[in-house]
C-alpha cells in the first residue's frame, strides 16, 4: 500500500467517534473541534487534483483538461527548510 499509516498513529481515533443518532450506524467522523488530537502531525502535500464535477451536477464528467491521466508517469520531491532569522 502507498498508505503507510496504520489508523492508530493517526491525529484522530475513528474509535472514539461514537454513533450515529439512530445508534445503529458507526459514525466514522466527528467535527473538527470534537477530535482529540494525538502526539502525530500529518501532513498531505499533493501534487496534482482532478475537478470535482461537470457543469451541471456531480453525476456529470470532469472537463478534460481538469483529468489527471492515468496512463502518464508523475513524480514530484519538495524540500522542507527551517526558517531561520
Amino acid at each position: 500500500s502507498a498508505w503507510p499509516f496504520e489508523m492508530k498513529e493517526l491525529d484522530f481515533n475513528t474509535e472514539d467517534a461514537g454513533k450515529s443518532a439512530s445508534g445503529l450506524v458507526p459514525v466514522t467522523k466527528k467535527h473538527g473541534a470534537d477530535i482529540k488530537l494525538g502526539e502525530t502531525i500529518q501532513w498531505n502535500i499533493d501534487y496534482l487534483q482532478m475537478g470535482i464535477g461537470g457543469d451541471t451536477s456531480w453525476g456529470r464528467l470532469v472537463h478534460p483538461e481538469y483529468t489527471i491521466p492515468a496512463n502518464k508517469k508523475y513524480s514530484y520531491s519538495f524540500t522542507i527548510k527551517p526558517k531561520t532569522n
